[in-house]
């Protein structure tokens, strides 16, 4: 070794720690004796299996002090003994050739670790499969061997990390540089990956997703079209074939930077169609498509500037950002996280945004808006209190489960288009909105004034909600009263027997039922219902469906007018139905679902679970509503519901936004202390707004 040689550290070392040295060696002349292709893979991953181990020992080092007892030092060993033993190297060297020349780097440079060509649910569905059923083994393909070769980010990291002068020690021990034939077929390979990238720019940014919102043209001027065209003028021009294809010049220099110039127009038409995302509306295939071409166009830049190096050490230098920019995208390949943020991350933002949009008409600006709130919410308490009455009397009719949980489901649906028509509130659909809304002035203002800005959101938030959580539940009860005392006088009996009351009542007890969890899992539906509102949103603006419905054949019939106002009120409104609809059957089918999996799952939604437990109560018998140990417990119950339902939904809405804008962690840790603050000092604000709140909003 460079300080030590092996034989003096055999000496020195103790057996355990020696033993790794005797494993190296018996490593590199096993892949020195394998004489076939599968035998040398196999000894070469052997070898790169026990270079990612965990540090040898600090007594012996290898190239450099900056490597005792760091991962690298299995790498800087390698070195070390590769240099001082040049049979051994020799060996390694001739073994590497043969692999080489018998194996296919085209796809490597060209396709390893780019997505597939079929749009992203199939390429989702691909990486699922791939997880259940591994690929068969290819080793003619250099890009599969890569990929069986870095399996963990610890391996990545390494090669990011490594000291530029240890990369080029390896590279020069390792590889048979001054082999002219196999420099031959690597030059060819990486030539075919590097057309084989530009037809994948080209086929991507001319698709028909992505050419409808790019800036408008023929096809022939398309940035993606010339790139193609400027690749093939740059490689013929580093064969020295380029006189022709350029037009007579053929310095390579110059052919770059027309292809440099031409790659950037290509990033600047994806930057184009990005900011027209929202008003043409997000498609994961669009965003997929776009996510391919960025990662083509980085690999070639990095591959030109490979070719255009003038000097060794800076080729050495830009071939190690290339060899970890492939084993990353390798990487990336095989993971469905990575697929899923990358590709959704955008459509997550839209469906935030619309929710943002319409959260910001829960929190109370203006101490006339605070009112309204309330009034709303009372006039939401109200509607609710027919709506658990139809429960009560779907019960009666004792349905199928199915069609049980059908018509509660439209029961819930219906409550909830009629309550946003009228312009009334419920509580619980609030926090998934007013979440989304606070997200928004997390990112759209300057550290210095945000925190505060937050703070006074949260604080108008929180007493929004308060308003309209008391708004409902002292509505329901007291409209339960009444329409439960006219029930009875019309009727002659109560709305629902003694013993039905008695076993309501009974599963609100936090303690002796599953309400808690029941009441969170309600949450997580609010949450998702606010998400499905959202997601039909930006498909409506992604299909056009004003314009289409303007275009409709009945408009021949109705007028076309008549047909664009349709579209424009559909347009305005279709995303609340469609939170709506999930909602109301979401809750309707939820227990329904559960009993066929055999798993114990009910809703309890706050506002209709007080009238429930409003009209149950009055079921019992006695005038009024008795104060017994079991309506106290139901009591208990629904002031559970009310945490849960609401933190539950507002704090998945709040992750769900802050990963959408990938705001940083560190905001919320900041944000909870000055709301600390906050809270100690204007505790009563989150309560009730103060006098001077809102004078400076």
């Amino acid at each position: 070794m460079t300080d030590k040689t092996s034989a003096d550290a055999a000496a020195l070392l103790p057996h355990h720690r020696h033993r790794e040295l005797a494993v190296l060696q018996d490593l590199l002349q096993d892949m020195a004796a394998r004489d076939t292709l599968r035998g040398r893979i196999d000894a070469w991953l052997a070898l790169t299996r026990w270079l990612a181990g965990p540090p040898l020992w600090s007594e012996v080092y290898a190239s450099g002090h900056q490597v005792i007892g760091h991962p690298l030092q299995r790498l800087a060993v390698l070195a070390d003994v590769l240099d001082n033993h040049a049979d051994l190297a020799a060996g390694v060297r001739a073994s590497l050739h043969a692999t080489l020349m018998a194996s296919d780097a085209t796809a490597l440079f060209g396709e390893g670790g780019m997505p597939g060509h079929r749009g992203f649910w199939a390429e989702l569905g691909e990486r699922i499969g791939s997880r259940l059923l591994p690929e068969p083994r290819d080793d003619h393909n250099l890009a599969r061997v890569l990929d069986r070769q870095f399996a963990h980010p610890h391996e990545l990291e390494l090669l990011e990390h490594m000291p530029a002068d240890l990369f080029a020690r390896l590279a020069q021990a390792l590889l048979p540089m001054d082999d002219a034939a196999l420099a031959q077929q690597m030059r060819q390979a990486f030539f075919d990956g590097f057309r084989l990238l530009a037809a994948r720019v080209q086929a991507e940014g001319l698709a028909a997703p992505v050419r409808r919102r790019s800036q408008p043209g023929p096809v022939r001027l398309s940035p993606f079209h010339a790139l193609a065209q400027a690749s093939e003028e740059l490689l013929d021009a580093l064969v020295g074939a380029g006189d022709a294809a350029t037009g007579g010049e053929a310095d390579p220099q110059q052919v770059a930077a027309r292809w440099q110039s031409r790659a950037q127009r290509c990033r600047d038409e994806l930057a184009w169609v990005h900011e027209h995302l929202d008003s043409s509306g997000i498609s994961v295939d669009v965003v997929f498509g776009m996510g391919v071409i960025e990662c083509c166009l980085l690999r070639m830049e990095i591959m030109v500037a490979l070719l255009l190096a003038q000097h060794p050490a800076e080729r050495l230098q830009q071939a190690q950002r290339l060899l970890a920019l492939l084993v990353r995208y390798n990487m990336q390949d095989r993971s469905i996280r990575h697929l899923l943020r990358t590709n959704l991350n955008l459509l997550q933002r839209k469906v935030v945004d619309s929710a943002g949009q319409t959260g910001e008409h829960y929190i109370a600006q203006s101490p006339s808006e605070y009112r309204h709130i309330w009034l709303a919410a009372a006039g939401g308490g109200l509607l609710m209190v027919f709506t658990a009455a139809g429960k009560f009397l779907l019960h009666e009719w004792h349905l199928a489960p199915f069609f049980d949980a059908l018509f509660n489901g439209l029961n819930y649906t219906l409550a909830f288009l009629v309550l946003q028509h009228l312009g009334l509130l419920l509580a619980t659909k609030q926090p998934a909105m007013t979440a989304a809304a606070l997200a928004n002035v997390l990112r759209s203002h300057d550290s210095r004034h945000r925190l505060e800005r937050v703070a006074d959101t949260i604080t108008r938030i929180v007493h929004s909600q308060i308003a309209a959580a008391l708004g409902n539940i002292i509505a329901v009860v007291v409209g339960a009263i009444v329409f439960a005392t006219a029930w009875t006088a019309l009727a002659g009996h109560p709305l629902v027997d003694e013993q039905f009351a008695v076993d309501t009542l009974q599963s609100f007890n936090p303690l002796s039922s599953g309400t808690v969890f029941y009441a969170a899992l309600t949450g997580v539906i609010l949450f998702v219902a606010s998400v499905l509102g959202g997601w039909i949103a930006n498909w409506a603006t992604y299909h056009r469906l004003p314009l289409a419905m303007a275009e409709h054949p009945l408009g021949e019939r109705f007028g076309r007018a008549r047909m664009e106002r349709l579209g424009q009120f559909v347009d305005r409104h279709l995303s609340g139905w469609a939170t709506c609809v999930a909602l109301g059957l979401m809750l309707g089918f939820a227990p329904v679902l559960g009993a066929f999996l055999g798993l114990p799952v009910d809703v309890r939604h706050v506002t209709i679970s007080s009238g429930k437990l409003a009209l149950s109560a009055l079921s019992l018998q006695g005038d009024g509503i008795p104060v017994t140990p079991l309506v106290l417990w139901g009591l208990a119950g629904v002031a559970c519901m009310f945490v849960l339902n609401l933190t539950v939904s507002f704090g998945l809405s709040l992750y769900t936004a802050m990963r959408a804008f990938d705001l940083p962690r560190s905001d919320m840790l900041a944000l909870a202390r000055v709301l600390g603050q906050r809270l100690r000092r204007r505790p009563l604000d989150f309560i009730r707004p103060s006098s001077s709140m809102y004078d400076n909003f």
